[in-house]
């Protein structure tokens, strides 16, 4: 066996384990050579970093030629801390900080980052390691895609052929838990009896929250990427013989993107190799009978659905051409006819401060329209840097800009108001006619309905209350003990957001 260029240690500082990014680097940095340890600190993103955590990150790696820290935008805070606590812990420490918010906001990262990766980071991170290992300082290092304080790239990484990446590495991973980070090597401990898998990179659509908008908008490339399907089914064939896998969750954006023939490939290769139950995503335009009734055939039993919105007016502001009200409808309908076989949901954006009163109506009626045999996923609009619908609210004075550099906020955490009342009532499938009495409160006069408006307005915290309760006990039921966890994690984090904002 060859020895090792050197040393790795890459960092999470979110609370999912998974975090196929920094698994996608490891395996390239293992591929070319380099010994490679992952710690997962399961942060809480309203919390600040551990001094424990960082200190024995500091104690495992001292022999590593860099530290390199994943970073979005909802713990753009923690990171920032950790590296202030790690450099008073060790000066020679070389930090290096990689994700979405430095390759769109650099300049936040680093003035207390050595180096930032912009971009898809697999090529650059390898070209950077190979710098270091050879004795290079940072002041030397130019690189497309890497900046320093003493050089800049426009450059932003990026795999032209995704086809030939390695998948991700899951082995040895490092878990920081409450006091102590442990050295994890049961795969079961972590994801249960799940696996999760992108099937493509990026996304065809533009939408203007999303940071998809921000690739469409600076690269000259396309950025959505598909991975043939022999490829897929060859990376689950590598799960099935080597981890304890029950369920698949293809987290791509699309999963129904695939075109007809390569749909009835992976039916064909998924059925005969595979055939765990699993779960997708899809856009609505994408949701049509056969193509659902052929992958129910080999084991669709959850698929989600974005949404966003039931308002012409915010769909366009979203620009969500592909998810019209009655696009919607129709997908909806066909979901509803492999109920409860299969189960479904809606994603819907909430808090949106551009939205009136008569287009949160539109999504109400919207709902109130279609079979009630879904389930809904409540989101509170986040505005993120470098996507159209930031720099508008930045422009219209209806956020800070750089605000998340101050204050967290949980895209679960709904605003307390009248609306997102009606919205968790349809969440928790209360009887029609009791939404029906609460809905008639909206303009009607009298002491009652005051009271119900208010009433209502208040209740939003006790109904995300419930819902979580629901989805823990039904996870339980499910004898889904990582699910529940992550559920329990989550309603402690939302409560703490709520606190927070008090």
């Amino acid at each position: 066996m060859n020895a090792s260029k050197g040393e790795i240690t890459l960092v999470s500082l979110g609370q999912n384990p998974s975090e196929l990014g920094l698994r996608y680097l490891s395996s390239v940095l293992l591929e070319k050579g380099y010994s490679v340890k992952k710690v997962f600190s399961k942060q809480r993103r309203e919390d600040d970093v551990s001094p424990q955590m960082v200190a024995q990150i500091n104690e495992i790696s001292r022999n590593s030629l860099f530290i390199g820290v994943s970073v979005i935008t909802d713990y753009v805070r923690q990171a920032r801390n950790f590296s202030e606590q790690i450099r008073r812990l060790n000066r020679n420490v070389v930090l290096v900080a990689g994700g979405i918010h430095p390759t769109v906001r650099p300049q936040e990262i680093i003035d207390v980052f050595d180096i930032v990766v912009r971009g898809e980071a697999e090529q650059s991170i390898v070209m950077l390691a190979d710098e270091l290992s050879n004795g290079k300082g940072v002041e030397e290092i130019q690189l497309p895609g890497v900046n320093t304080r003493f050089y800049t790239s426009e450059h932003l990484g990026f795999v032209d052929e995704i086809e030939n990446l390695p998948v991700p590495d899951f082995s040895d991973n490092y878990v920081f838990n409450k006091k102590d980070i442990c050295l994890e090597k049961n795969y079961e401990a972590l994801f249960g009896d799940c696996y999760s898998i992108l099937t493509s990179r990026g996304c065809p659509y533009h939408c203007t929250y999303c940071v998809n908008d921000f690739y469409a908008r600076t690269s000259n490339h396309s950025f959505f990427r598909k991975r043939s399907v022999n490829r897929i089914i060859d990376e689950l064939a590598m799960a099935k013989k080597n981890y304890p896998v029950g369920r698949i969750v293809f987290l791509s954006d699309n999963f129904l993107a695939l075109g007809d023939d390569e749909l009835d490939l992976f039916i064909s290769r998924y059925s005969r190799e595979i055939g765990f139950p699993f779960y997708c995503s899809a856009t609505p335009n994408c949701i049509r009978k056969d193509r659902i009734g052929k992958m129910m055939d080999i084991g669709l039993s959850r698929i989600s659905m974005g949404i966003e919105s039931g308002s012409e007016n915010t769909l366009a502001l979203y620009r969500r051409k592909h998810g019209s009200p009655r696009t919607i409808l129709q997908a909806a309908e066909v979901l509803h006819q492999y109920f409860p076989r299969l189960y479904y949901s809606f994603d819907l954006i909430l808090d949106n401060p551009y939205e009136t009163s008569e287009d949160l109506r539109d999504t109400l009626s919207l709902l109130e329209s279609m079979p009630r045999t879904y389930d809904l996923t409540l989101y509170s609009l986040t505005f993120y840097p470098g996507t159209y619908l930031y720099e508008k609210a930045v422009k219209d004075g209806l956020v800070k800009d750089a605000y998340y550099l101050e204050q967290s906020k949980h895209y679960h955490r709904l605003n307390p108001s009248f609306h997102n009342c009606l919205f968790l009532l349809y969440k928790l499938k209360a009887r029609a006619g009791f939404i029906a009495y609460v809905k008639s409160c909206e303009f009607a006069g009298g002491v009652w309905a005051r009271i119900c408006r208010s009433l209502a307005a208040y209740s939003v915290n006790i109904l995300l209350a419930v819902c979580l309760l629901k989805m823990i006990f039904s996870s339980l039921r499910n004898k889904d003990g990582v699910l529940a966890s992550h559920y329990v994690k989550l309603g402690i984090a939302v409560v703490r957001s709520a606190l927070l904002r008090r």
